[in-house]
């Protein structure tokens, strides 16, 4: 149908020219008060950031720290809308600034020149726009220094903020713009849609009623306009739809007659062809599955198996069936399985078991096996029984809960060494600090002062102290270790006198060395402190009784399978080792106490006296061995230890010869101390002045770096600890030698010299300085790197 030309078109432009005007009255609306919003947040902004700086800026200049204030300055830089951050002094100087270029300058020559006018005193902190409102200046004024001779500081320092509110309120206007612009768009469209509506609906009705007719003359008399309302066309199409529902009426009768017709025919051969495809599937499924299936009636008896299961049991198909399916076992299991048997008959219900059972062939199996009914029409129920033999998978399963005990094991002794190692190096700085005080304090008291003998008994104290540290890194594998090219039957031999003083009398003590022990490298220190707790524990567990103890050495050829049953260091080679067994006759040990003794002052007497075994686990780890263990309650007890054998001989470090008293040795020059533990910086610093060295200090890695780079020339060597925030003592030398390749460094740490050590030849240091030490020992590392140029091997 067509339509006057006035309501085609007229009434949807009318309707897009009000939504026009509607949208952009929206557009200057929000756009002015997103405007007026941006520069109050702005300014908000300033004041916060400016009184927040300017009082940073006064405790920076209050502490002489112009880096601090220039690192704070340069940090507002990263805001984007911030063009310029300058901080004045009294006399208009820029201290700092954001833009480094203005870093020096008076304030006349910058583009902030005009600002110079409002600096006032007494003025408040202070924010204003420009007159076209493009940009906001902040002027934050803020106490400098008091001068020497003022109770009061009489100066005012100034923090100017430039802010460009330009930038923001451009991309404020763009994004109304192109929000504007869609709702104009989507108006628009609207206004499409809705005039294609209205200008084709009565088309579209009219155009059912026409279909319905055509596809009613065509044959398909369902058909129907489906039109709704009260007017003509409704009307006309409700008589279509009568007419065409006595048509279907008549049609769909003789459709039906038919259909039943050819139904009944389709489903008898339905049935018979779903009988032969059935019984095909079950056969198949039968003969070819790979679980073994067997089909009882209520007496055992067997009435059908597959091939899977003839396999199973071992025996032929006709010797099984219509027998007792008990005859597939021995006969002591044959009156057990049956009662089972009758008792599943009775219940009637689906079941799940698994066992280990033995075959009448005599092979022991695990079995995993289903039972279920069938109810076979006119007959009595029979039984479908389902096998899978699961003897690999129980197995495995088995040997992986065995894996993931020991992974569980091994986590929880790395855990604890962890927890360890750190505990040590943070008690090793505490003490540093502790020994280095009393050894000063020392130094500055006569010896007939009677505080001199307290603080002895201090450094006494301090030094059992880090004697039990020491034991807590060698549990957590990072203790020091001196190592040498060692024969395991002569640290047995040296160490035999004072075993036999050390154990019970009414032990006997029997040792079996191997001749031709190969060498191991490894600290002979170390290894006796394991072989004597092992000795004394084995001492200790034969007690009051009357017993052995026997200690023997060897050699063994351990691959995977015998590091399977040990505690041992982390992906071990298979390949020869040097072992020492300590055997005991003893009271031996639970399951329970052996998945303790290696926790950190566990034991099983009254009270504990160290680390003990935990130690002992983490000296033979830190050598690359393995430690196993044998012991059953009442029974005794064998601990044996395992270390690579050597290769090769290693070079003897010797060490450098010179002349005179340590405690006599000064020198001249700046020395360089960074620790980021201020009591121990102080300390360390101290014991450097003592030996006529000028002394500069820095808190971290990072703060070391920047002063080394400043006064390079000027020091003769750093004393530089390993662990540090921002930048660690490895990280800190690497930049030094960057600069300075000849610079000397003392590495100072509360881990052993191997965890110092590492990364490239540039990161590595001139020696090496284990927390706590002492004066002298301080004074000994100096003057070997800076006179003699060579590496001093610290005693142990």
């Amino acid at each position: 149908m067509k339509f006057p030309w006035a309501l085609r078109y007229t009434i949807p432009s009318v309707i897009f020219l009000l939504g026009s005007l509607l949208s952009a009255s929206c557009f200057l609306f929000d756009r002015n008060m997103a405007t007026g919003q941006l520069e109050m947040v702005i300014n908000r902004h300033a004041t916060f950031i400016g009184n927040q700086i300017s009082g940073e800026a006064a405790h920076f200049l209050a502490r002489n720290d112009f880096a601090g204030l220039r690192n704070q300055i340069s940090a507002l830089g990263a805001d984007p809308i911030l063009r310029t951050a300058v901080v004045l002094d009294d006399g208009q100087q820029i201290l700092a600034s954001s833009r480094y270029e203005f870093a020096g300058l008076p304030l006349a020559r910058t583009p902030l020149a005009g600002a110079a006018a409002e600096l006032s005193p007494w003025r408040h902190a202070t924010t204003r726009f420009s007159d076209d409102r493009r940009s906001l200046l902040g002027i934050f004024p803020f106490f400098l220094p008091a001068k020497p001779n003022e109770l009061v500081s009489s100066r005012t320092g100034y923090l100017l903020l430039d802010y460009d509110t330009a930038y923001p309120k451009g991309q404020i206007t763009k994004a109304f713009l192109t929000r504007s612009t869609v709702s104009t768009l989507m108006l628009g469209l609207s206004c499409l849609v809705a005039w294609i509506f209205f200008h084709r609906v009565l088309n579209r009705r009219i155009a059912a009623l026409v279909n319905a007719a055509q596809n009613l003359a065509a044959g398909h008399s369902a058909t129907s306009p489906q039109l709704d309302g009260s007017d003509e066309l409704a009307q006309l199409s409700a008589t279509f739809d009568e007419m065409a529902g006595k048509i279907t009426q008549t049609t769909t009768s003789l459709r039906e007659a038919n259909g039943r017709m050819q139904q009944e025919i389709s489903e008898r051969k339905f049935v018979e062809e779903a009988l032969r495809n059935s019984e095909r599937r079950f056969r198949s499924i039968w003969e070819n599955s790979l679980e073994p299936m067997r089909l009882t009636d209520s007496k055992g008896t067997v009435l059908a198996v597959n091939p899977a299961y003839s396999s199973l049991i071992g025996l032929d198909r006709d010797e099984i069936l219509q027998r007792p399916f008990t005859d597939a076992y021995p006969p002591e299991l044959a009156e057990e399985l049956f009662a089972k048997y009758q008792e599943a008959f009775a219940e009637r219900k689906t079941r799940h078991d698994e066992r280990r059972i033995q075959l009448r062939s005599g092979r022991e199996i695990v079995l995993e096996a289903s039972f279920s009914f069938i109810e076979m029409e006119g007959d009595r129920p029979l039984l479908l029984a389902i096998f899978r033999d699961v003897t690999e998978k129980k197995r495995e399963e088995e040997n992986r809960l065995a894996i993931e005990r020991k992974l569980l094991d091994s986590q929880k002794l790395e855990s604890l060494g962890v927890l360890a190692g750190g505990i040590a190096h943070d008690f090793n700085n505490l003490l540093a600090a502790i020994l280095g005080n009393a050894n000063l304090a020392q130094m500055q008291l006569p010896k007939t002062s009677v505080a001199a003998g307290y603080l002895k008994n201090v450094e006494k104290t301090a030094l059992r102290a880090a004697d039990l540290c020491r034991q807590m890194l060698a549990y957590s594998g990072k203790g020091r270790f001196t190592l040498h090219y060692l024969d395991l039957n002569e640290v047995v031999r040296e160490t035999l006198e004072l075993l036999e003083v050390s154990i019970t009398k009414k032990a006997g003590l029997r040792v079996e060395l191997r001749p031709g022990l190969p060498t191991v490298y490894a600290d002979p220190a170390q290894i006796r402190q394991v072989i004597m707790n092992l000795v004394i524990n084995a001492s200790e567990a034969i007690g009051d009784k009357t017993g052995l103890i026997r200690i023997r050495t060897g050699v063994v050829h351990a691959d995977a399978a015998y590091f399977q049953n040990t505690h041992m260091a982390s992906d071990l080679p298979n390949g020869d080792y040097a072992f020492v067994e300590v055997m005991d006759t003893g009271c031996g040990m639970s399951a329970e106490t052996q998945a303790r003794i290696f926790e950190p002052f566990y034991t099983t007497k009254f009270t504990g006296r160290g680390l003990g075994l935990a130690a002992v686990l983490g000296i033979v780890r830190g050598h690359k061995g393995a430690l196993k263990i044998t012991s059953e309650l009442g029974a005794g007890s064998t601990f044996k230890f395992v270390l690579p054998v050597a290769t090769a001989p290693a070079p003897v470090r010797q060490l450098p010869n010179s002349a005179g008293t340590p405690g006599e040795w000064k020198d001249q020059g700046t020395v360089l101390v960074v620790d980021d533990d201020p009591t121990v910086r102080a300390v360390t610093a101290r014991m450097v002045e003592a030996c006529g060295f000028d002394v500069l200090q820095a808190v971290d890695g990072l703060h070391g770096v920047e002063v080394f780079s400043q006064k390079q020339n000027d020091i003769r060597a750093v004393v530089l600890d390993m662990t540090m925030p921002k930048l660690n003592g490895r990280e800190a030398l690497e930049e030094m030698r960057r600069l300075r390749p000849d610079i000397k460094v003392l590495l100072v740490s509360g881990f052993c010299e191997g965890f110092a050590h590492g990364g490239s030849e540039r990161s590595n240091p001139t020696d090496f300085l284990q927390k706590p030490f002492k004066p002298e020992e301080l004074r000994t590392k100096l003057r070997g790197i800076l006179n003699t140029g060579q590496k001093l091997v610290a005693s142990n």
